[in-house]
């Protein structure tokens, strides 16, 4: 037997012995959430919900099987209540489905008890602009995003948002103007009452209450949706501020050297419109 041969034993051996582990650590089942499924108008429990548990594990079928995805159901009972349980990895994705209602997701940790709220659909909903919008610098020159034409703009004037850094271009405290007829009105998770789909828990812009200046600091844990109004002060939008997760194009170096953006999902009406209902779907 060659040097190379014994390695490779020793390797597989070690493979084996570390998914032995892994499936053994919880083949009981013991690890569950559960919880209770509640319309989220009406607050009364919904029957019938297939609440399904995703995770990503080993699987050992004839070789080793790297990112296996791993699903576990359960179904809510006529009171709305339900209970997963699962033997594979810790925290887990939760999703939801029903006919007649907007899908859920979200992450939840183990032993965990919860309530689903999840959304009636509508039936004459229409589906607005959805994407992700850019604000940042480019040459260390801020530039803001236009919703009617989903392009950044270096002019402020014809921005819907537009960024403002400090004068150490500080990208955890971020500024926002607006211009024209334009303006922001944040509205907390705290006040929607859920932590996961903010933007499927926002049916319509406020009439009032908005300001021509905002700040997303970065700093603070709590997340939540700035409305938009658009600067002709007709059409409306809104985006996501989520400060445990949110995407950037660029390192913390390519900032330093003036060149970054922060993307966030945003929801469009292009009809002169309060209504920003959105669905999501998965």
């Amino acid at each position: 037997m060659t040097f190379c041969d014994i390695h490779s034993r020793k390797f597989l051996q070690i493979l084996l012995l570390l998914w032995l582990g892994f499936a053994g650590s919880g083949c009981s089942g013991d690890r569950f959430i559960e919880g209770q499924v509640v319309d989220y108008e009406t607050r009364q429990p919904v029957a019938g919900v297939r609440v399904i548990l995703l995770q990503s594990g080993w699987k050992f079928s004839g070789g080793v099987t790297w990112d296996h995805t791993f699903t576990f159901e359960a179904v809510s009972d006529s009171h709305g209540n339900f209970r997963v349980e699962y033997d594979v990895g810790t925290s887990a994705k939760l999703k939801t489905d029903r006919e007649g209602y907007v899908k859920f997701e979200g992450w939840f940790e183990p032993d965990s008890s919860i309530v689903l709220q999840v959304k009636r659909k509508d039936p004459a909903y229409t589906k607005p602009r959805f994407g992700m919008l850019k604000l940042g610098i480019q040459g260390f020159r801020p530039f803001g995003w236009i919703f009617s034409e989903k392009r950044i703009t270096f002019n402020r004037n014809e921005a819907d948002v537009f960024p403002q850094f400090d004068s150490s271009f500080d990208r955890k405290n971020i500024g926002l103007t607006a211009t024209g007829g334009g303006g922001f009105h944040f509205v907390s998770e705290e006040k929607l009452g859920v932590r996961f789909d903010h933007l499927v828990y926002t049916d319509q812009a406020p009439a009032s209450g908005y300001e021509d200046s905002a700040h997303m600091n970065f700093n603070q844990k709590s997340a939540g949706v700035f409305f938009v109004r658009n600067r002709d002060g007709r059409h409306h939008a809104k985006f996501l501020f989520n400060p445990r997760a949110y995407g950037t194009e660029g390192s913390e170096r390519d900032f330093k050297e003036g060149d970054w953006a922060l993307t966030v999902e945003y929801v469009y009406n292009p009809e002169p419109s309060r209504n920003l209902r959105f669905e999501k779907t998965y």
